[in-house]
């Protein structure tokens, strides 16, 4: 891949440009003057800037209902890892507990939206069996119901309210209700 389809898909340096008319001409000068690493050179500062394939979304790139499911399920089961890590909670395999997004999203890229679904709900039924303060799991519910929500679940109940979500698993897992 040359440098024009690298600039045009958001490489930030100051020589990023689309005009494949220059880089070309450049391209063909260090060539002939006997500086060919210079290509190897700029093109592998242009791949390392940051805008061009970043990785600093804590979301997955899910933010509403238009995500990818693979996107969504990475999002979701992220938090999951991110709230049993807070609580010194150890998962049933160790995949699931990783707090590399990318992880999450990879696995979930090639698996049927059903088993993505099992897998969230397989994740969630562990953390509230293994968490053993109700506030812990009370969070996680609110938490999650909240992401699921923003995320395109649309049931009768399925509004973002961490408070109103908090409160009621905390009262139903005090209750002895199984959440």
């Amino acid at each position: 891949m040359g440098a024009v389809p690298i600039a045009s898909l958001g490489a930030d340096g100051p020589y990023d440009f689309v005009n494949y008319n220059a880089h070309y001409g450049w391209a063909l000068n260090a060539i002939q003057n006997g500086h060919p690493e210079w290509l190897v050179s700029e093109m592998n500062m242009r791949i390392d800037r940051e805008h061009f394939l970043p990785d600093h979304d804590d979301w997955c790139y899910a933010y509403g209902s238009d995500a990818p499911n693979e996107r969504k399920y990475g999002r979701v089961s992220i938090l999951q890892a991110r709230l049993a890590t807070q609580n010194g909670m150890s998962w049933d395999s160790p995949g699931q507990g990783t707090l590399d997004g990318n992880a999450h999203v990879t696995w979930a890229r090639f698996q049927p939206v059903e088993v993505m679904r099992q897998e969230l709900k397989g994740k969630f039924l562990q953390m509230m069996t293994k968490l053993a303060d109700p506030g812990a799991r009370a969070d996680a519910y609110a938490n999650i119901t909240d992401t699921v929500v923003t995320l395109g679940a649309d049931g009768p109940y399925d509004f973002v309210n961490y408070n109103a979500h908090y409160g009621w698993a905390l009262n139903a897992s005090r209750g002895g209700r199984a959440l």
